[in-house]
C-alpha cells in the first residue's frame, strides 16, 4: 500500500503546463492525478482551470500550493465604469474591459501588492447620470 498524507488535496507532482497556441499561450497547474487548479481548489474539469498569463506566475502559485498556502481572503466591491454617452456598446465595452480584468495595486514604497480581479460578465447599463466625485486622502 502506498504511503500518502491524508491532509493532501492533490496528487504530486503538480506541474505548470502551457495551453493555447504560441500567440495566445497561457499556463495552468495540473497535478499527477490529472486534476486542474482552479485558483481555490482542484477540479477534474480542464475548463475550470485557472489560466496564468506568465509561466512564472503559474510556477509561483504551484510553489505556494506545495507549501500548503491556503486560498486568499476575498473582498467584494462595486466598480463603476463611466464613459461618454454613445461611445460604447455594452458588448464592445465588456470585451474591452475583459482585457484589463486583473491588475495589482501597490504603493511605490511597499513591497506587497493587492491583486484586483474584476469579472466584467455582470456589467449592466445604468440609465442614470454619472456624479463626479473626488476623494481626498
Amino acid at each position: 500500500m502506498p504511503l500518502r498524507n491524508i491532509e493532501m488535496t492533490f496528487m504530486p507532482p503538480a506541474s505548470v503546463r502551457q495551453v493555447g497556441d504560441l500567440r495566445w499561450r497561457r499556463f495552468i497547474i495540473m497535478d499527477g492525478g490529472k486534476h486542474y487548479w482552479t485558483g481555490r481548489d482542484w477540479s477534474d474539469d480542464p475548463v475550470k482551470a485557472k489560466r496564468y498569463l506568465r509561466e512564472s506566475d503559474g510556477i509561483r502559485a504551484a510553489l505556494r500550493i506545495h507549501e500548503g498556502d491556503t486560498a486568499p481572503a476575498l473582498f467584494r466591491a462595486t466598480v463603476i465604469v463611466s464613459t461618454q454617452r454613445g461611445e460604447w456598446t455594452m458588448a464592445d465595452l465588456t470585451k474591452h474591459l475583459k482585457r484589463w480584468g486583473r491588475f495589482l495595486l501597490m504603493r511605490s514604497e511597499e513591497t506587497r501588492a493587492i491583486q484586483v480581479e474584476i469579472h466584467w460578465d455582470g456589467l449592466e447599463a445604468d440609465g442614470g447620470e454619472a456624479e463626479w466625485t473626488r476623494r481626498d486622502e
